[in-house]
């Protein structure tokens, strides 16, 4: 069993102030 993840981005707090891109197009396979 593996696990595929492609182009994951994510950005915390987002619309606030204390906005920040946390992960940026991320590729990892397990």
């Amino acid at each position: 069993m593996s696990l595929k993840v492609e182009a994951l981005s994510y950005t915390y707090m987002k619309g606030t102030p204390f906005e920040k891109k946390a992960l940026d197009n991320i590729t990892f396979e397990i």
